[in-house]
C-alpha cells in the first residue's frame, strides 16, 4: 500500500494495537477492510502529485488540499498529510498563496496559520494523534450501539516524519508566508509532521466539491465527471441521511459540533458533509459529557441545526445541474431550512428513544419538549439563564 520514503518513520499509532477488539470486529463485517493489512504499513503512502490528478489507483480532487485517496471497493483509504513528501508540492504551495481566504485580504496560506492554526499542505504529529483518537472513541460509541459501520472516519495509522523532511518543508513554506505567519508555522511545525491514514466507506466527494467547476476529472478510478455527479446525486437521499447520522450520534452522546471549533471547521457544515450522507471531518464531535450546562447544551444544539440547515441551502440552492439557479436566496430561506432541520431530527431522535436508545435528559429539554410555551420559555430559560445561574 505504502511507497518507501527515507524521511519516514515507523507508524506510532495503529488501529489494531490501540482498539484490537473493535480492529477485529469491523474486519469481520466489511470485506473491504479485511483485505488491509495493518502490520504491512511500515511507512506513509506517498501520492502522485500535490496537485488535483485521478488514476485508476489513486485520485485527488479540487480543493482537497491534504488529502489523497486509494479506492478499495465502495470506500477508500484517505492519506492527510504525505503532500510534504510528494511531487508537485511547490506548485500547490504557490497556488495556495496566490488566492485570497474568503473574506480577506489574507492568503490562504497565512489564514490557515493565524485563523485555523494549521500548517498549509502539511499535517501535525499533534493533529495527527489528535484526530485518530476522536474519530476511534466516536466510531467505539457507534459500534457498541448500533452495531454497523457510519459513514464516519474510521482510523487506521498515524506516522512522524523525520526532522530532515520537516526541515525541507518548513523551508519551502517561510518562502510563502509574511514574516508573522512564518513565526507561527514554525511554532507548530515544531509539534512533528505526520501523515494520518483513515478508511472512508464511500467517495470523499463533499457538498462544496460538486461546486467546484475545476475539479471535473479528479473524482476517482472512473473519472467521475461533474455531471456524472450531479445525474447521480439524491438530495431527498444525502439530506434523510445526514439527519439520521446526526441523531444516531446524539443518542449515544455525541454532538457532531462544537462551539469553540468554530474557525477550525464543523462535522455538519459544507466542506466536511459527504453526498452519500456521511461526515469526513470528526475533530469537532464531542461527547455530551464534555459540555459544560444543559445551557451550553441548547446553543450548541441550535447552532448545529443551523449550520446543517447552511449547507442544505449550498446543496439545493446552488447552481447544480438539476435544480434551478438561485443567485439571491431570499432572508427566509434560512428559517425554513432550519425549521425543516430541526423537525426531522426531532422525529429520528423520538424513533431512536422509543427502540430503546436512553437520550441525554439536556439533549430532551433542548430538542424534544411539546410545541407549548411552557416549552418554548424552558428553552428561552436554558438559552439566557438568570444571573448566577
Amino acid at each position: 500500500m505504502g511507497l518507501d520514503h527515507p524521511g519516514a518513520s515507523a507508524r506510532e499509532w495503529s488501529i489494531d494495537e490501540a482498539a484490537p477488539a473493535l480492529w477485529r470486529a469491523v474486519r469481520g463485517l466489511c470485506a473491504e477492510l479485511e483485505a488491509v493489512d495493518i502490520g504491512s504499513l511500515d511507512t506513509p503512502p506517498v501520492g502522485p502529485s500535490c496537485l488535483p490528478f485521478g488514476s485508476p489507483t489513486a485520485f485527488r480532487p479540487y480543493s482537497h488540499n491534504r488529502a489523497f485517496y486509494r479506492p478499495l471497493g465502495r470506500g477508500v483509504l484517505a492519506v492527510k498529510g504525505s503532500e510534504v513528501a510528494m511531487p508537485q508540492l511547490d506548485r500547490a504551495l504557490d497556488r495556495l498563496a496566490a488566492r485570497r481566504a474568503p473574506g480577506t485580504f489574507l492568503p490562504n496560506t497565512d489564514f490557515l496559520v493565524h485563523r485555523e492554526q494549521k500548517v498549509p499542505m502539511a499535517l501535525t504529529l499533534s493533529e495527527a494523534h489528535g484526530e485518530a483518537e476522536r474519530a476511534l472513541r466516536v466510531q467505539r460509541r457507534y459500534f457498541a450501539r448500533y452495531g454497523v459501520l457510519p459513514s464516519l472516519p474510521m482510523p487506521l495509522a498515524v506516522f512522524r516524519w523525520s526532522d530532515a523532511v520537516r526541515r525541507r518543508f518548513e523551508s519551502a513554506l517561510a518562502e510563502r508566508l509574511r514574516p508573522a505567519a512564518a513565526v507561527r508555522s514554525r511554532e507548530l511545525l515544531d509539534r512533528g509532521l505526520a501523515t494520518y491514514v483513515y478508511y472512508y466507506p464511500g467517495r470523499p466527494i463533499r457538498v462544496r466539491d460538486v461546486h467546484a467547476a475545476r475539479a471535473s476529472r479528479a473524482f476517482g478510478s472512473s473519472h467521475e465527471t461533474l455531471a456524472h455527479t450531479r445525474a447521480h446525486l439524491d438530495p431527498k437521499r444525502t439530506i434523510r441521511a445526514w439527519v439520521q447520522l446526526v441523531a444516531e450520534l446524539l443518542a449515544i452522546g455525541e454532538v457532531p459540533y462544537s462551539l469553540s471549533h468554530d474557525d477550525l471547521g464543523q462535522p455538519v457544515r459544507a466542506q466536511n458533509a459527504v453526498i452519500d450522507g456521511g461526515f469526513v471531518d470528526v475533530d469537532a464531535i464531542q461527547p455530551i459529557e464534555s459540555i459544560a450546562s444543559a445551557g451550553e447544551l441548547a446553543e450548541t444544539l441550535w447552532m448545529m441545526i443551523g449550520e446543517l440547515a447552511e449547507t442544505l441551502r449550498e446543496l439545493l440552492l446552488a447552481p447544480l445541474g438539476f435544480v434551478r439557479q438561485h443567485h439571491h436566496a431570499l432572508p427566509v430561506t434560512p428559517l425554513v431550512l432550519a425549521t425543516f432541520v430541526h423537525a426531522h431530527l426531532r422525529t429520528e431522535l423520538e424513533a431512536l428513544a422509543a427502540g430503546g436508545a436512553k437520550l441525554h435528559p439536556w439533549l430532551t429539554d433542548a430538542l424534544l419538549g411539546d410545541d407549548g410555551y411552557d416549552t418554548l420559555e424552558a428553552l428561552l430559560g436554558l438559552l439566557h439563564p438568570a444571573p448566577g445561574r
